[in-house]
């Protein structure tokens, strides 16, 4: 991940095997501001609610027409 300093969006959709553990090294992302997750069961609530903490600038976005799979996606 020698370029995610670099990274300003990330799109994770259908991502089964993306973790909480994966989804937190991007909290040394310091440019990511966009980031959209959709059906990715691995992830939890938690770990996105770290990650918004660690990157305040960052717009979490939920999947369109469907109710959030995470509460901390409704921000």
């Amino acid at each position: 991940m020698s370029h995610v300093s670099q990274l300003t969006s990330l799109v994770l959709t259908s991502c089964p095997r993306v973790t909480d553990r994966g989804l937190l090294a991007l909290g040394r992302a310091a440019a990511l501001r966009h980031l959209a997750v959709e059906s990715c069961p691995q992830l939890s609530a938690a770990a996105l609610a770290v990650l918004r903490r660690r990157l305040p600038l960052l717009r979490l976005d939920r999947p369109r027409g469907r109710a959030a799979a995470h509460p901390i996606l409704e921000y």
